[in-house]
């Protein structure tokens, strides 16, 4: 029954001309990637994995290359979102995982794109090096981040550094972001691996025009380097105004 909602969904964006994502989104109760875990839990957690994405993947088997299909969202250790060598080692086998699965689940799975995260789905210079994508014949393999820069004009006023938190400016931006747009540029782009920055945006404070040129700097920079963006619009980020249509 839930696979049938998802695809009525999913029908309603592919039949106005989108491309659409498919993801398993915040599954932290039983997908974790933790060094922590006995080589038999992790076995078992890739087991459950390799059969949700199965399931997955046969019911969208025959949609067109404008699905893509995810493979996790910011899976992690519980509250810890810096990481570690044994966490960025779950997360590659999550990733290998994924990608097995999809491949032989039939149909048009055989060549779709995937997306990738890495570990929390954070932009850090730790997380980027350590994602090793998975063998693919078809190369047909993506990198997501979520980059929410900078943060005390993105988040909520819980992340304040002491600035005012409704004022962009531009140099705060090319300070949080370069390294990390850099990064992907250099890893992924420039090695013909497409980069999507899966979430960022910013939250209403009452000052629409700065966030107009929050999200036109930040489009200028990642599309400068090839790089896609997806705004996230959860309720706490959307638009509410005009200039957001």
């Amino acid at each position: 029954d839930w696979v049938s909602r998802v695809r009525e969904v999913v029908d309603w964006a592919i039949d106005c001309g989108l491309f659409v994502i498919v993801n398993t989104h915040h599954e932290g109760r039983w997908l974790k990637a933790s060094g922590k875990l006995t080589e038999q839990q992790i076995r078992e957690m890739l087991d459950t994995l390799h059969a949700v994405w199965t399931q997955i993947a046969k019911a969208f088997a025959s949609y067109p290359e404008r699905l893509i299909l995810e493979g996790c969202n910011e899976v992690r250790d519980g509250d810890d979102w810096s990481g570690y060598p044994a966490a960025f080692e779950v997360i590659n086998r999550i990733n290998e995982t994924f990608v097995k699965a999809v491949r032989a689940a039939g149909g048009n799975n055989a060549k779709r794109y995937l997306l990738l995260n890495g570990y929390a789905a954070i932009g850090t210079n730790d997380v980027l090096n350590a994602i090793r994508l998975p063998d693919d014949p078809e190369k047909h393999l993506m990198v997501s981040a979520h980059l929410y820069k900078p943060a005390d004009f993105s988040f909520p006023p819980f992340v304040s550094h002491g600035k005012d938190e409704t004022v962009y400016q531009t140099a705060d931006l090319e300070e949080t972001a370069t390294e990390a747009f850099d990064m992907l540029q250099t890893l992924f782009v420039q090695k013909n691996v497409p980069v999507i920055i899966g979430e960022m945006g910013s939250v209403n404070k009452n000052n629409t025009a700065d966030r107009v040129r929050h999200v036109q700097g930040y489009i200028r920079m990642t599309g400068m380097r090839g790089i896609k963006c997806i705004w996230w619009d959860n309720n706490d980020f959307g638009g509410e105004g005009e200039a957001f249509g």
